[in-house]
C-alpha cells in the first residue's frame, strides 16, 4: 500500500477508524472523511457531507489536486436509523437513512470513478451488512439500504471492469464497535451472549479489525482478479 491514496468515509470512528489505522500502518496516504473533526485521526482528515453532491464534488477535486490520483475508495459511512418495521417507520426516516447510506455511496463512487477512469485503475470497497443479505426483525430502512449497496457494487463492477477498476463489498455481521459495546454493558454478559454471541457458529462477535483486514485484502494486489464480490465477515451466521 506504499504511497497509495486511500479515501475512507466514516473514517474517524468505529470500523472506519480501524480501516484507516491499518492502511496508514502500511504506508498508504489515508484521507479520513467525516462530517465533524475528530479528536484524533489516522491520516488526513477532510470534512464532507457525503450525501450532498456539491460537497462530494469539492472533496474529490481537492484530493485529485493535492495527490494527483485516487487509488482506493472505501465507502464505510452509514447510519442504522430507527429500528422499526416498515409500517411503523416514518417516510422521512427512511429517506434519511437512504440519503446517507445509498446516496452517499453513490456520490462518492460517481466522482471517484471519474478520476479512476482517467487513470485506468482503482479499487472501490463498499461496506454493506449481513442485514442486506438476510431478513431480520425491524431494520425497515437500514436493511434495504445495505441490500442496495450490494446491488450497486455488482453493477459498478461490471460497468467499470474495462477501465481496470475493481468494485467489491463487505458484509460484516455483528461487530464489537462502541455502540455494540454499550449494548453489551446495558444488557449484561448473559443476555448479550444469548442474543448476539450464540447465533454465530464461530462464537462471539466480530472485531473492527476483522473488517479492516478484509478491506485490506480486497484493496491489495492479492485480490487483483476479484470484482463484483460480496465478502461476508460474519462468523458463519449467514451459512446457516
Amino acid at each position: 500500500m506504499n504511497e497509495k491514496v486511500v479515501i475512507v468515509t466514516g473514517g474517524t470512528s468505529g470500523i472506519g477508524a480501524y480501516i484507516c489505522k491499518l492502511f496508514k500502518e502500511n504506508q498508504a496516504k489515508v484521507i479520513a472523511v467525516a462530517r465533524k473533526s475528530p479528536n484524533e485521526c489516522y491520516g488526513e482528515f477532510m470534512p464532507c457531507d457525503i450525501s450532498d453532491e456539491n460537497s462530494v464534488k469539492e472533496l474529490i477535486k481537492t484530493i485529485k489536486d493535492r495527490y494527483g490520483k485516487i487509488d482506493i475508495l472505501i465507502n464505510n459511512a452509514g447510519i442504522t436509523g430507527e429500528n422499526l418495521p416498515c409500517d411503523e417507520l416514518e417516510t422521512s426516516e427512511f429517506e434519511r437513512v437512504f440519503k446517507l447510506n445509498v446516496m452517499g455511496t453513490f456520490l462518492m463512487s460517481k466522482y471517484s470513478l471519474k478520476v479512476m477512469k482517467e487513470q485506468n485503475f482503482g479499487v472501490i470497497i463498499n461496506i454493506s451488512s449481513t442485514l442486506g443479505m438476510v431478513g431480520s426483525q425491524n431494520f425497515g430502512a437500514y436493511a434495504p439500504s445495505k441490500a442496495a449497496i450490494i446491488g450497486m457494487t455488482k453493477q459498478n463492477a461490471i460497468n467499470y471492469a474495462k477501465y481496470g477498476i475493481r468494485v467489491n463489498s463487505i458484509s460484516p455481521g455483528t461487530v464489537m464497535t462502541q455502540t455494540v459495546s454499550d449494548i453489551k454493558d446495558s444488557m449484561g454478559n448473559e443476555a448479550f451472549g444469548r442474543i448476539f454471541d450464540a447465533p454465530h457458529p464461530l462464537g462471539g462477535v466480530g472485531s473492527p479489525e476483522d473488517v479492516a483486514n478484509a478491506a485490506f485484502f480486497l484493496a491489495s494486489d492479492k485480490a487483483k482478479w476479484i470484482t463484483g464480490a460480496n465478502l461476508v465477515v460474519d462468523g458463519g451466521y449467514t451459512a446457516q
